[in-house]
């Protein structure tokens, strides 16, 4: 209430000599307290209770209200019957969902907006990998709205070994210089590749000799320009390449030949 009375008064007397200025000055310190103590909020263990409905769930929902409303108004029993089937289908979606979250196994690719983060679904627990450039403010935006989505309980961290990130079915390499500074060793093969934050230069026929992947991912870790020239040079090589900071996200699960 504060906030608003000095955010409102601020435009009022904005033409009025310092006393416009300080009342905004006010509005945004009061703005900046109320979100400070928003986040100090939420992240309070069990600050938020998730609910997620599919369209779906949510119109058998709005139905049932509607039915239980008229059983109670007029006493009849048909409008019982529905609203009992209602709540039935109700929880033969919730069921057929469930099941469908435990049987789910993916992996996912988000762009955020100094890195990447990589996920591995499996049932309701997503593994996570973060690249160096991860900044919590930009993962709120583009990855938590997912988790209610995927009604995904619990979280675990991956780890890389020398770049190596593996999970059943799934390899995927984060490119360092030591990779192409060593020779005379067998192809690693893989399904997906990724330039790191401390690679300048793509030697083409070096990755090529020395790893066997389905295609190159780019992310926010590699400056525009450099992205822009190594995806002209995938192309001359006619290998797959996919810039994640221009579709946000990407499913990586690779279909096994």
């Amino acid at each position: 209430g504060i906030a608003l009375y000095a955010g409102v008064a601020g435009l009022i007397l904005a033409s009025v000599p310092h006393l416009g200025s300080l009342l905004m000055h006010l509005f945004q310190l009061f703005i900046k307290v109320m979100l400070s103590l928003a986040e100090f909020f939420s992240d309070l263990p069990n600050a938020v209770v998730a609910l997620s409905f599919s369209l779906s769930e949510g119109i058998m929902a709005v139905f049932s209200l509607l039915f239980a409303v008229l059983f109670f108004q007029r006493k009849r029993f048909v409008y019982f019957a529905f609203f009992a089937s209602l709540l039935v289908g109700m929880v033969v979606f919730r069921i057929n969902r469930e099941w469908q979250w435990k049987q789910r196994e993916k992996w996912v690719a988000y762009s955020l907006k100094k890195g990447a983060l990589f996920r591995y679904v499996n049932g309701r627990t997503a593994y996570d990998y973060a690249t160096p450039g991860f900044d919590s403010s930009s993962y709120r935006f583009s990855i938590l709205p997912s988790d209610q989505r995927w009604g995904i309980r619990k979280k675990s961290t991956l780890s890389d070994e020398n770049g190596l990130i593996s999970v059943p079915g799934f390899r995927m390499i984060i490119l360092k210089k030591s990779h192409f500074a060593k020779s005379g060793f067998s192809p690693v093969i893989c399904d997906v590749v990724v330039p790191g934050p401390d690679l300048t230069f793509l030697d083409v026929e070096k990755l090529l000799d020395r790893f066997r992947f389905n295609f190159i991912l780019l992310t926010a870790e590699t400056p525009r320009k450099r992205r822009e020239k190594w995806i002209s040079l995938c192309r001359e090589w006619a290998i797959p390449v996919y810039d994640l900071t221009q579709t946000g996200w990407k499913e990586l699960n690779v279909e096994k030949k």
